[in-house]
């Protein structure tokens, strides 16, 4: 029997894969997004430690003054602001209360090489107390900012009641308002 117009083609072999030129084009692509985006992501980095930073810094300060209110002894901090490899606080050696805290050591918490910088407010001294009520006798304000980020977060101590609050600072100032956001 004849069939007409049914033509006998033998099928092509489908083509799996990519050509060079395709995986260059797509190669090339993904370089120049990833040169656009690797500063966003490093700075985005260094505001994420700078603040996780901070926090760790209000939960110690929360925890010496929930020392203090626990064992009804005064606790006595020192801030050691000078250097950012030795930017530290730390209970005095002469204080009553607080004895079993470890003193925290920024350059410790943050395993990157960046450049942390701890500095105190105008009125703030390098040492404040904490009382077996949990007060304090006056303000005490640090900044703490890291390199190669433009956020600088602020840690407030308020007199008398002793509450410990983390901020941000805008324009120039430390505002506690939204603390978290940025």
């Amino acid at each position: 029997m004849l069939f007409i117009g049914v033509a006998s083609r033998q099928a092509k072999p489908n083509p799996s894969g990519f050509t060079i030129f395709e995986l260059m084009v797509v190669l090339v692509i993904l370089a120049i997004l990833s040169t656009v985006a690797l500063p966003n992501l490093l700075s985005g980095m260094r505001r994420e430690q700078l603040t996780a930073t901070s926090l760790e810094i209000v939960n110690w300060l929360e925890r010496a003054r929930n020392q203090a209110v626990k064992d009804m002894e005064t606790c006595k901090l020192s801030i050691t602001a000078d250097d950012a490899s030795d930017a530290s606080i730390a209970i005095t050696p002469d204080s009553p209360g607080c004895s079993n805290l470890t003193r925290f050591s920024i350059s410790e918490y943050i395993n990157i090489s960046s450049d942390v910088t701890l500095v105190l407010s105008d009125d703030s001294d390098i040492e404040f107390s904490f009382s077996p009520r949990g007060s304090v006798n006056r303000n005490q304000e640090m900044e703490l900012t890291i390199e190669e980020s433009p956020t600088t977060r602020c840690i407030k101590v308020v007199a008398p009641v002793g509450l410990i609050r983390s901020g941000i600072k805008r324009n120039g100032e430390c505002s506690y308002e939204k603390e978290l956001r940025s």
